[in-house]
């Protein structure tokens, strides 16, 4: 049971900070979610499944956008178009407080530490 539990908590700190990653890269430039895709299965950082990558940053960015964190624009490209998104002004409140939160964390956790 505990393989289970810990296994279930990894996917899901997984998916939260592949949430920020995601807004942080739209708050510096336009994210295209397939070149994010790629740099995650060459670095290999938090998977080991290029499948599970795939559906998780789908997952994500569909989350994001519905929670009006990011935006989607097209761009046509070599004859084609291309999604991008952009993040929004609730993104960035959303972004900052998650900082604020990573810095309290971290301060917390190194107390307990010692």
């Amino acid at each position: 049971m505990e393989g289970i539990f810990s296994n279930r908590m990894h996917k899901e700190m997984r998916r939260t900070l592949l949430k920020l990653i995601i807004l942080t890269k739209a708050s510096r430039s336009r994210l295209y979610p397939y070149s994010l895709i790629k740099k995650l299965i060459s670095e290999k950082m938090f998977y080991s499944d290029d499948t599970e990558i795939k559906n998780d940053v789908y997952n994500a960015v569909s989350t994001l956008e519905h929670f009006g964190l990011i935006k989607m624009s097209e761009r046509t490209g070599k004859g084609r178009n291309k999604t991008y998104y952009s993040i929004t002004k609730k993104g960035r409140d959303a972004l900052k407080t998650a900082m604020r939160m990573r810095l309290k964390m971290r301060k917390y956790t190194e107390s307990l530490m010692g």
